[in-house]
């Protein structure tokens, strides 16, 4: 879960997950296919997802490959096996924020 939350985070702020909107998770969406697989990115910049994303942004996609859509549909739905079941047991509250459940999960 850690990856794609701490994308979450560092690109939306820490909003409670009840208050992320669908145009918020629909940036997210849009943003996931511009971010480039770790390989070719220098290794200071390989730490999050958030690093690999800018940096292509800053240098462009020269020696980049993007993460395929099997990559990102794999991670989307990691995250989605461990959050709902959290949701549906009540153990996430509503005003959770992203960044508690990162740490708390490890």
């Amino acid at each position: 879960m850690g990856l794609i939350v701490r994308f979450m985070v560092d690109q939306l702020g820490d909003p409670a997950i009840g208050a992320i909107t669908r145009e918020q998770l629909e940036r997210i969406e849009r943003m996931l296919p511009k971010i480039p697989d770790h390989l070719g990115v220098p290794r200071m910049f390989q730490s999050s997802l958030t690093a690999r994303y800018d940096y292509a942004r800053t240098h462009g996609w020269k020696g980049l490959e993007r993460l395929t859509e099997a990559r990102i549909k794999k991670m989307l739905s990691r995250l989605a096996h461990q959050i709902l079941p959290l949701v549906g047991q009540g153990g996430i509250p509503f005003g959770a924020r992203a960044d508690v459940l990162i740490f708390e999960s490890r």
